[in-house]
């Protein structure tokens, strides 16, 4: 028997799916103000100059005997997609506020990139109960063990990733940091 849950690819960091947002100005504080207008929107509405949103799904395989039901597959995946902005005046403005725009973007695409590896570890992990998951009295009970020890992984690195914020303060302290000169 087969049981999917979700919709997904992979499980490696190197493919996650990275999409842009356009922003214009001659400024720092120009750039700042164009991210805090169109930046992406988080899932609690809140606006960033960057966002990674990761999903994970699973598929398990089990067998199944009068006696009891035994997973015998769990495969798990990993998609995701980093958006950053991108600023279309880049290639007239000076040379100092392009470098540190570089600088800015290197360091957001660090960070981001720390969020998808949490996507990419929870995928891991789920793929790992299969070591752990015992034989149920039948497949039902299966089913929801699988399910429910899949979302605590999963909740984990939903927490993993709020510490991350918070721990770095969105990427700040990873030097995604303009500094507004006016």
């Amino acid at each position: 028997m087969l049981v999917a849950f979700a919709a997904a690819t992979s499980a490696r960091a190197a493919d996650v799916r990275v999409v842009y947002y356009d922003i214009s100005g001659n400024t720092t504080k120009d750039l700042v103000h164009e991210m805090e207008e169109k930046g992406p929107v988080d899932k609690s509405g809140r606006r960033f100059p960057a966002y990674t949103e990761w999903r994970v799904s699973w598929v398990f395989r089990y067998e199944s005997s009068p006696a009891s039901c035994k997973l015998t597959e769990l495969t798990a995946s990993v998609e995701g997609t980093m958006t950053l902005p991108h600023w279309v005046d880049a290639g007239s403005a000076p040379a100092a506020l392009a470098r540190e725009w570089q600088n800015y973007v290197a360091a957001l695409r660090v960070h981001e990139n720390g969020h998808y590896a949490h996507g990419v570890q929870a995928a891991n992990e789920i793929r790992a109960l299969a070591n752990s998951i015992q034989p149920a009295e039948n497949c039902s009970a299966l089913s929801r063990e699988v399910a429910d020890r899949a979302q605590s992984v999963l909740d984990k690195f939903r927490a993993v990733d709020e510490t991350y914020d918070r721990q770095t303060n969105h990427g700040q302290t990873q030097g995604a940091v303009l500094t507004i000169d006016d």
